[in-house]
């Protein structure tokens, strides 16, 4: 079975570092960006299973760049999921729906867990 690829998007160079090495060490292919824009860049180019993003960017946010994912045809259909800090219930929960983001992942869960969450959305 091929690879699957990956795309870490967060403005935290630490953050994208850590969890592309643990991603790597699970035998997937990393795609890196450092923010909304360069994402939108690189998926002109790349092809992606699954994109984690940070929901809190400065310029253009996780979800205006989640946004403008779903209005292109060609990435419509790309698995997302939020990599954040925050949690989302109630109207969080609802955002999550209406930008069909498949799950968010606090940035502070368990690297077993945040590994076996990743592994379930590429199922």
């Amino acid at each position: 079975m091929p690879k699957k690829t990956i795309m870490i998007v967060d403005d935290e160079p630490d953050t994208v570092e850590s969890f592309k090495m643990v991603l790597r060490n699970e035998g997937f292919h990393v795609v890196t960006a450092t923010g909304g824009q360069e994402c939108l860049d690189k998926l002109k180019k790349e092809s992606v299973d699954l994109i984690l993003v940070d929901f809190f960017m400065p310029e253009i946010s996780g979800r205006e760049t989640v946004e403008r994912i779903r209005e292109n045809p060609e990435l419509k259909d790309i698995k997302v999921a939020f990599l954040t800090i925050a949690r989302f219930r109630g109207k969080g929960g609802k955002i999550l729906e209406e930008l069909n983001v498949v799950d968010y992942i606090r940035k502070s869960t368990d690297i077993d867990e945040f590994i076996g969450r990743v592994k379930k959305i590429l199922e």
